[in-house]
């Protein structure tokens, strides 16, 4: 369905249209990431909080659910119109990092 990875090219064309700090119009990642780093600042700016524990939902609570989520969110029917079909294990992965608040999945 797809022929190459797109979305890199669409954030990065998305960093320079609005024009921001260290969106290197020859490099698609320095504005990927410059994309990210103003989501995040305005995340601050606006008191949304960056993951799920600061929602106040209890961290055994959550753990505990990990597996059925993973397992929705596996088969859930949009996760087969992705680039790419990630393994159970890389969404329950996602699912602690979102929840400590971590992104070691998009390094």
């Amino acid at each position: 369905q797809y022929d190459h990875y797109q979305a890199k090219e669409q954030y990065a064309t998305l960093a320079r249209f609005c024009k921001l700090e260290g969106a290197d119009m020859q490099d698609d990642n320095k504005c990927v990431d410059a994309l990210i780093n103003r989501i995040c600042e305005m995340q601050k700016e606006l008191g949304v909080p960056t993951c799920i524990k600061d929602f106040g939902i209890e961290e055994q609570m959550y753990m505990g659910s990990l597996e059925a989520l993973s397992k929705m969110a596996y088969d859930d029917q949009c996760t087969g119109a992705n680039p790419r079909h990630p393994l159970i294990t890389e969404l329950k992965q996602l699912f602690i990092n979102a929840y400590h608040g971590e992104d070691s999945l998009y390094q």
